[in-house]
């Protein structure tokens, strides 16, 4: 029952599972024409070719044809020579379980396993110690709940008839304490209201006192840089007005040591 290939990796078995499965699809359409004999209108040569197609298909996709997901890990017998599903494997994330050889490099294998992929009787080995695994551990896993029982159709209305009238009965018990409960809540609502009012009057006048003290500090701020500024003019004014008679004063003097 287990998923293989035997004859040539398809690329893009993996990475590319939904345009594969159209193939398997056209593989299982074939199958079920040829075998239900609807070939009556169809020629020889027709029929031979639907044949070929078949053959051609059962190769590369006869041993996924029950393959509806991506498997959980993928067991390469050859490494070298399967590279492409290997790398496929790697891009997607699947564990590779790898029988790698001396000739082989164990890049990309998750699970090395040394031995020799050359011996027909070798790889028959593997194979059946990989059966005999897979076999046990599906014998582990644990049992399937039971299906439900099936509810005949006249069970089922007195199932629907039942829950009505129970429903009914709920709906009607509380609608009569309605109006009592609806005045009990409109007069603790009126109550909350009253006492809320002061209070939110009294948060109103905070927050327009609050924000005129941040109005008059802004402006008190303002006025104070306006006045930096203004002292920093004069100084630069005046330091300027004082610079030729600077640099005359020190002219006079270069002179005087002349002489």
């Amino acid at each position: 029952d287990m998923p293989y290939v035997n004859y040539r990796w398809p690329g893009g078995m993996l990475t590319n599972f939904k345009t594969m499965k159209h193939s398997i699809k056209r593989l299982i359409d074939l199958e079920e024409q040829l075998a239900s004999g609807d070939q009556t209108n169809s020629t020889k040569k027709e029929r031979l070719q639907l044949e070929r197609e078949v053959t051609r298909l059962d190769q590369s996709f006869g041993g996924i044809k029950k393959m509806n997901n991506l498997p959980d890990a993928v067991i390469v017998m050859d490494v070298g020579h399967e590279q492409i599903a290997v790398q496929e494997a790697n891009k997607l994330g699947i564990p590779v379980i790898g029988i790698v050889d001396t000739n082989n490099s164990p890049d990309g294998v998750d699970f090395v396993i040394p031995a020799n992929d050359d011996s027909h009787a070798a790889v028959k080995l593997y194979l059946d110690l990989f059966e005999q695994v897979i076999a046990e551990a599906k014998s582990r896993r644990p049992q399937e709940a039971p299906a439900p029982k099936e509810v005949e159709a006249s069970d089922k209305v007195k199932i629907v008839r039942k829950a009505k009238a129970t429903s009914s009965d709920e709906t009607i018990a509380p609608a009569k304490k309605a109006p009592a409960a609806k005045k009990s809540v409109s007069s603790k609502s009126d109550a909350e209201e009253n006492v809320k009012a002061p209070v939110k009057k009294a948060a109103v006048k905070k927050t327009v006192s609050s924000t005129a003290s941040k109005k008059t500090e802004s402006a008190k701020a303002d006025v104070k840089a306006e006045k930096k500024v203004a002292s920093a003019k004069k100084t630069a004014a005046a330091t300027k007005k004082a610079a030729p008679a600077k640099k005359a004063a020190a002219a006079k003097k270069t002179t005087k040591k002349a002489d």
